[in-house]
């Protein structure tokens, strides 16, 4: 029994900014591919701290057309490149999933295996992006008393066939409590997922989201789909 690990190797879209090229990934810990290039014309001065009207709206017409493209609903964005561009850009791609403005590095010349390489420095925040989500659906879940961490509550509901999906903040060892339950979720066509320590309650380690509709609705719990 393998649990889902969505949270070990999250997507994420990459932007790249430069006074001649706008670039568009996607990609996650293993794989990163381009999905757009654009040619243009910026101002390549250095001390220029704006940006000039026409590159301007260059930026816009790129992060407008980002804004629509489906496949960005769910996926944090980093924005790299240029610092003044980087600036220039977030201002127009509004977008609410979760925006990383990344600096300190140079990814602008780099190819996708290298920058893969370079990931590290923002894969954290693209981490915490989707635990932030995470962790507030599954605050909502709590309120509408659809989430249950007693063992014996747990494992009647399992027995019912009540349970939809079993959040586990470590893979279930073979002779441990978790593991009948989490066979229980399985058969009865439920999930098991890993999720981090830090979305549990002080001193809990296992948690069952019960069937319903704002369960069965909700794009967070899914997010392996």
């Amino acid at each position: 029994m393998k649990p889902i690990d969505f949270f070990s190797n999250p997507e994420y879209a990459l932007i790249i900014l430069t006074s001649s090229e706008l670039r568009f990934y996607v990609g996650d810990n293993v794989q990163l591919e381009l999905i757009d290039a654009r040619d243009v014309a910026m101002d390549p001065l250095p001390q220029r701290q704006v940006v000039a009207h026409r590159p301007l709206m260059e930026l816009k017409r790129f992060a407008l057309h980002l804004l629509q493209v489906p496949r960005l609903a769910r996926l944090p964005v980093v924005v790299a490149g240029e610092d003044t561009l980087v600036s220039a850009f977030v201002k127009f791609f509004q977008h609410p999933y979760g925006v990383i403005a990344h600096t300190g590095s140079d990814l602008t010349a780099l190819t996708c295996p290298q920058i893969l390489h370079c990931a590290d420095l923002f894969r954290a925040k693209v981490r915490d992006v989707y635990v932030g989500h995470f962790q507030e659906r599954l605050r909502v879940q709590m309120r509408a008393g659809r989430v249950l961490s007693d063992v014996v509550e747990l494992t009647r509901a399992a027995e019912r066939g009540d349970i939809s999906r079993l959040l586990l903040s470590k893979a279930p060892q073979p002779s441990g409590p978790e593991t009948e339950l989490a066979a229980a979720v399985i058969r009865d066509g439920g999930k098991v997922q890993l999720v981090p320590q830090q979305l549990f309650p002080d001193g809990i380690k296992m948690l069952g989201v019960l069937r319903g509709e704002l369960h069965a609705h909700s794009p967070l719990f899914a997010m392996d789909a």
